[in-house]
């Protein structure tokens, strides 16, 4: 059904007043839950809903301001300058003594990355700005990924620098990248770029999986990303240098983790744990085992967790001391050591 048969007449402010004079307390506090879960989470940060909620007078008073920062922004004006920025820092221009970053400025790539991450997100609002938006802010992640292996800043960790969880950073990135591409195309996007995307010192491969996990709201958009992780799994990863099969192992467990995540958000704990069996690649057995009642324990499935851990020792897995003195304690307490 085309979406503007889905559409009916819009309210202007005074009906939409005079709705809520006549709504109850209790039907307005269900209404505004509905709204702001309908939300996308990239249009609540750039509308500031959170902070309109938390305070609406001090909001109210500076939305102006905010808009007319918003508009500011020229999409067209921030691409030469951030491509001059990424230059640069690929070029280690920001780390080692050189005549194109002078000295001064070289501490300060932290607050340009800062400064381009929201510069990129505030251009969004401007009229067929979204596909070009998204691709810049595509290379400043990718730059940030690249600094957490090989080393273009004096710093610790890139994207703690920054002061941008590597997490929330990736979900922007598919915030952008959603509002213009078709579904297929962006489950694809996503996947290839949770495989491949280097980790910061923080930052697990199966966070980056949730990020995505988290982005897919329907049954229908899970099961088609399912199904693209299998087919994406079966295909060779491009890794370059001696660690090209540890990057590529690592590539394949996120896919299976991404699958594993996703029938749990469907509900379906026997296909995700099949999922993870079929698709987790390490040459351990028993590190496989490992990681999988992990999850089962986070998930606090205790029966599965019992449950794969019989089925694991019957089919001859050697299980660490650690998960054998966790599995007798369920068995004699009716649950889990706090830790193990």
């Amino acid at each position: 059904m085309p979406m503007k048969n889905l559409q009916g007449p819009q309210m202007k402010i005074s009906e939409l007043r005079a709705l809520l004079d006549r709504t109850s307390s209790e039907d307005i506090k269900r209404m505004l839950v509905e709204v702001y879960r309908a939300l996308p989470k990239k249009t609540r940060e750039n509308l500031a809903i959170d902070e309109l909620l938390k305070n609406p007078a001090a909001t109210r008073a500076g939305a102006k301001q905010s808009k007319a920062l918003a508009h500011s922004v020229d999409i067209d004006d921030l691409e030469p300058e951030l491509e001059e920025f990424l230059s640069d820092a690929y070029a280690r221009n920001y780390f080692a003594p050189n005549r194109f970053v002078p000295k001064s400025e070289r501490p300060k790539w932290r607050f340009k990355a800062k400064r381009f991450f929201k510069e990129i997100n505030a251009a969004v609002v401007e009229p067929g700005s979204i596909e070009k938006a998204s691709d810049l802010l595509e290379k400043l992640y990718h730059m940030l990924c690249y600094a957490c292996d090989f080393v273009l800043f004096s710093a610790y960790d890139p994207f703690q620098s920054v002061g941008i969880a590597q997490t929330e950073f990736l979900d922007a990135v598919f915030g952008l990248k959603a509002e213009h591409l078709e579904l297929g195309k962006f489950i694809d996007y996503g996947l290839h770029l949770v495989r491949d995307s280097r980790l910061n010192r923080y930052t697990l491969g199966s966070n980056l999986a949730q990020v995505l996990v988290d982005r897919l709201r329907t049954p229908e958009s899970l099961e088609l990303a399912i199904e693209r992780a299998a087919q994406l799994h079966r295909k060779p990863v491009p890794a370059p240098g001696p660690e090209r099969e540890q990057h590529r192992s690592d590539g394949l467990n996120r896919l299976a983790e991404f699958g594993f995540l996703a029938y749990v958000k469907l509900s379906d704990y026997d296909k995700a744990i099949d999922f993870f069996k079929v698709h987790y690649v390490d040459r351990d057995t028993e590190i496989s085992l490992f990681v999988l009642l992990k999850w089962l324990r986070s998930l606090q499935r205790e029966d599965l967790w019992q449950r794969e851990y019989e089925r694991a020792v019957q089919a001859g897995i050697k299980p660490r001391d650690s998960l054998s003195n966790a599995y007798r304690h369920l068995k004699s307490k009716g649950e889990l050591p706090r830790s193990y």
